[in-house]
């Protein structure tokens, strides 16, 4: 049987069909096409959708990672930062106990020479040796001497420091013997360009507001100048800021143009004259002034010129006092906020002080001392914050001023914040149990300046308070702000009685001969004129009151508060 052949080519297939057959042929065909077009597109979009979602994983992966990264950085930064000031403690104490175990015998040695020389300066003449250890300071803290080394040895071995706010952590790496002078340095700077505006009661139910002075006693050539680093390095932006603020105020003073616009200036130098620095002062909306001077002995020349602060401004300072200012159009007065960071040399510092320990002022100054002897001074860098970090510091510094101390507004205008009151009755309880501890001691100085030196570290506090986040009740960090505050109350006491013991000691003598001669003769109702009320009562009369206001207050006679005062005042001049 023959099987006929097919042609199986389309077109012979056509050639074969029926009409019908043939647009059958074609349907098919067309379906074929479209459904070899849908598979294609299908495939197409598949792979698209593919190739899109895997550039999206790889992005996702490499932010992750990248994120991951910083963060880790960020972390080890810190770790190190920790580690490092860590290591630098362990390596302090170590060096301390070394240094205390093979100098014993060296001091002991150094003093018994040392007396062998000022018996044989003693037989040549009375006079200064050279360093300005003089020969009857033996026990005086008021001279670069010995002592203070020895003294400021003594204290920090008896008293560790306790734990810092992660704020203030490169302390623990300055030089040896500079750490609680680094310490009131950055609490007076903080507490006026970061929490000016923070209030807080004390123990008398006044409010108080973060106001420390500070002076820091060391030799010439002794590492002062890492104080003006550390404030360039963490208040710089504020600086920058000021400068702007002035140069522009200046300009526009040079084109006599008239602006209405309010600047609260933070810093300040201690060469501006006295009446530009008055204005400043008065126009600041009761927001601080900090200033800043590495060589005190200017601060006294300066004022001589009329320039710089006024030497009855120094008082007032610590309680945010009324002062006067005298314009052309009369005289103003003002509440007082400024804070201040002064170093300089014993001799400077004498200058600087002359007068100032009967009236009070010497007893309102946080007083910190370096070392005093050039082989004691550490000669390595302190290690503080790199580059990025600093960025960081600053950056908090700027959250801070912004929210305790002044806001810009739109049209340029700085305005000062409200008053912001914390709460640290927890602070009060301390203070309260140490001023018992010292009355405890039984010491006529002691407990003079006492109450005045816990008001001291209660300024410190709220500082401190702030720097820890604002710890609420049971929070452990209540705690470590509660042991610094009392590390500060003991050293700032300490160290007055040591360097102003014998001034206050005499201080003291006048004003009992005086209660003694005034209970005499004549009735115990009268007042006690002592050092510190005529101060206060010379500051009443230069801040606009009369002398007969003053002695109406006083339930005596003008003539009698006259008379205290000129026998106040010859008293100082050692008549």
């Amino acid at each position: 049987m023959n099987i006929p052949l097919m042609n199986y080519a389309p077109a012979a297939i056509l050639a074969n069909l029926d009409s019908q057959g043939e647009q059958r042929a074609y349907r098919a065909m067309d379906r074929m096409e479209k459904g070899v077009i849908n598979v294609a597109f299908i495939l197409f979009m598949l792979g698209l959708v593919l190739v899109v979602i895997k550039i999206a994983v790889d992005k996702a992966g490499t932010w992750t990672i990248n994120k991951a990264n910083n963060s880790a950085k960020i972390d080890l930064e810190r770790v190190k930062c920790e580690e490092k000031a860590k290591l630098r403690e362990r390596e302090c104490e170590a060096e301390a106990k070394l240094h205390d175990a093979n100098n014993q015998s060296d001091v002991r040695k150094h003093r018994e020479e040392r007396l062998i020389d000022l018996d044989y300066e003693k037989e040549k003449a009375g006079i200064k040796l050279a360093d300005g250890f003089t020969l009857d300071s033996n026990d005086n803290g008021s001279d670069n001497s010995p002592n203070d080394k020895l003294w400021l040895d003594d204290y920090r071995k008896k008293h560790p420091m306790p734990q810092l706010p992660s704020f203030l952590k490169f302390i623990l790496g300055c030089p040896e013997g500079y750490e609680i002078a680094v310490l009131l340095n950055m609490l007076s700077m903080l507490g006026a360009m970061c929490f000016s505006r923070v209030r807080a009661k004390y123990l008398d139910g006044v409010a108080k507001a973060p106001n420390l002075q500070v002076i820091i006693e060391g030799i010439s050539g002794g590492g002062k100048s890492l104080f003006k680093r550390i404030y360039d390095l963490y208040f710089g932006r504020i600086k920058e800021s000021d400068a702007e603020k002035e140069k522009s105020s200046k300009d526009s003073d040079a084109e006599k143009e008239k602006t209405s616009e309010q600047k609260i200036i933070s810093t300040k130098g201690i060469d501006t004259s006295t009446a530009a620095l008055c204005e400043l002062l008065d126009d600041n909306q009761g927001v601080h002034l900090y200033i800043q001077e590495s060589e005190i002995i200017r601060v006294v020349e300066l004022q001589k010129q009329r320039k710089g602060i006024p030497a009855s401004y120094f008082l007032p300072a610590f309680d945010n006092d009324d002062v006067i200012r005298t314009t052309k159009n009369g005289e103003t007065r003002f509440k007082l906020y400024l804070n201040y960071t002064f170093t300089g040399t014993a001799e400077g510092v004498e200058r600087f002080i002359k007068g100032k320990v009967a009236d009070g002022t010497a007893g309102r100054i946080c007083w910190g001392v370096i070392p005093m002897d050039m082989a004691c001074i550490s000669q390595e860098t302190p290690e503080l914050p790199e580059d990025e970090l600093i960025e960081n510091y600053r950056d908090q510094v700027d959250l801070w001023r912004g929210k305790y101390c002044f806001t810009t507004d739109e049209e340029g205008n700085d305005i000062a914040v409200p008053e912001q009151m914390i709460d640290l009755s927890y602070v009060n309880e301390a203070l309260s149990r140490w001023l018992s501890k010292q009355e405890k001691k039984n010491e006529p100085e002691r407990n003079a300046v006492a109450r005045r030196f816990g008001e001291m570290a209660f300024h410190c506090a709220i500082i401190l308070h702030m720097l820890w986040g604002e710890p609420k009740e049971g929070n452990e960090d209540r705690d470590k702000v509660v042991k610094l505050t009392l590390y500060l109350a003991d050293y700032l006491i300490e160290r007055y009685l040591k360097k102003f013991s014998d001034e206050l000691k005499e201080s003291l003598e006048r004003n009992r001969n005086a209660e003694s001669v005034q209970t005499t003769s004549s009735s115990s109702s009268k007042p006690v004129f002592t050092d510190e009320l005529c101060a206060e009562l010379i500051m009443k009369q230069k801040a606009g009151s009369t002398w007969l206001e003053i002695a109406r207050d006083l339930y005596t006679t003008e003539d009698a508060v006259k008379a205290q005062i000129k026998r106040y005042k010859k008293r100082l001049n050692g008549k």
